[in-house]
């Protein structure tokens, strides 16, 4: 199990890392981009992987708790 939750572990990890430099593409961007169709279409691909990694660590913290393998 110690192995699936480091797997888990480091999806939330690489989810992290786009999430982070998708968000700094956005605020680099002119405010006209980020208020146009496009802009809106990057942010919510960026609301998407923001729950994709609350629910992964919502998951890895349920296995946690299932096998007892808390930190």
């Amino acid at each position: 199990m110690k192995t699936e939750l480091k797997k888990i572990n480091k999806l939330i990890e690489l989810f992290r890392d786009k999430f982070d430099n998708m968000e700094n593409t956005f605020w680099d961007r002119s405010e006209s981009w980020q208020d146009s169709d496009k802009g809106q279409e990057f942010q919510e691909k960026m609301d998407a992987i923001e729950t994709a990694i609350d629910d992964l660590e919502m998951i890895e913290n349920d296995l946690k708790e299932a096998f007892n393998l808390l930190d």
